[in-house]
């Protein structure tokens, strides 16, 4: 059964009260900070990028999801006492309309969510020259960077298809004011794509998404192809659901390190290199490899 709108609103009105009082809080001790309103997972990221461009003191607020950061601004912009405060709440486009330059105090990213930011060949580049220290100098550098390309391009045309249904799925629901009964994971690997470092490969289609998901809202085969099109005409690493391409880079490495470890085995690397990572600290660990796009480096550095 399909959530309503008026189920979410309690349960976001539960949660933005917690951030409002320990807003309320902060204010008397704090009056002088940067108050910043994040989604629950967001903070690693945008601590890195506050701290580089704003000079004053910052206070972290965590409001759960995106619609909680909204309506945190509302509450807060309520009340006129607190228009004083310097305040700034960051949240991630997703396939929602976008609301950017709309709100002075709301910063949204240029990409689906912060996901999509640590999977440049920038961010990558800098990754395995670093953490793998694998250095530009070295042939195998460049053979592991083309190797990601490769293979990230051959994820994201994979995940298109799931992508524009979802995306469809929640275009629908908007319409009927209310929220599809489609619980997400994080990745798309392996239930819908087969992934080793040799290929990337789609081993879903249509009428295997509708199994797994059977509370679906209907739709027409027009619409979804107008959704799949729609998608194509942007830059798809940063417009697609970034959770899904932030698992395949995530898998990418893991798999990387594998082949090393080995000596039997190895088809990519050349030597054995010691790496640690697990899904819970991924977002932390790789966050000052991310990319920091000028527009939220403005963004706070107008509160200086």
């Amino acid at each position: 059964m399909a959530l309503t709108v008026e189920d979410l609103k309690r349960e976001r009105e539960e949660a933005t009260s917690v951030a409002y009082q320990k807003f309320v809080l902060l204010t008397s001790s704090k009056e002088n900070s940067l108050f910043c309103f994040f989604e629950n997972k967001d903070a690693p990221y945008y601590h890195l990028r506050i701290k580089a461009n704003f000079n004053g003191d910052f206070q972290y607020i965590s409001c759960g999801n995106k619609a909680m950061v909204k309506k945190a601004y509302k509450l807060i912009k309520n009340h006129k006492e607190y228009n004083k405060y310097k305040l700034a709440f960051f949240i991630d486009k997703d396939f929602d309309e976008s609301i950017k330059n709309q709100y002075s105090e709301i910063y949204e990213t240029p990409s689906y969510s912060i996901e999509n930011l640590y999977c440049s060949t920038n961010a990558f580049k800098e990754f395995i020259k670093t953490d793998l220290q694998i250095g530009e100098d070295e042939p195998l550098h460049n053979e592991v960077l083309t190797l990601y390309e490769s293979l990230l391009a051959d994820f994201l045309n994979a995940s298109l298809l799931f992508n524009a249904w979802y995306k469809l799925q929640k275009k629908i629901g908007e319409e009927q004011n209310t929220y599809p009964d489609i619980n997400l994971s994080n990745s798309l690997i392996p239930t819908f794509i087969d992934m080793t470092l040799e290929s990337v490969n789609s081993n879903y289609n249509i009428d295997s998404i509708l199994q797994k998901y059977p509370n679906h809202f209907p739709f027409t085969q027009q619409q979804l192809d107008d959704e799949i099109n729609n998608l194509k005409s942007g830059d798809l690493r940063l417009i697609l659901r970034g959770k899904y391409i932030f698992n395949f880079m995530t898998s990418f490495i893991r798999q990387l390190i594998e082949n090393g470890a080995d000596p039997k085995k190895r088809t990519v690397l050349t030597r054995k290199i010691k790496y640690n990572m697990d899904n819970s600290t991924a977002l932390t660990l790789l966050t000052c490899y991310a990319d920091s796009p000028n527009c939220l480096e403005q963004f706070i550095s107008k509160y200086n």
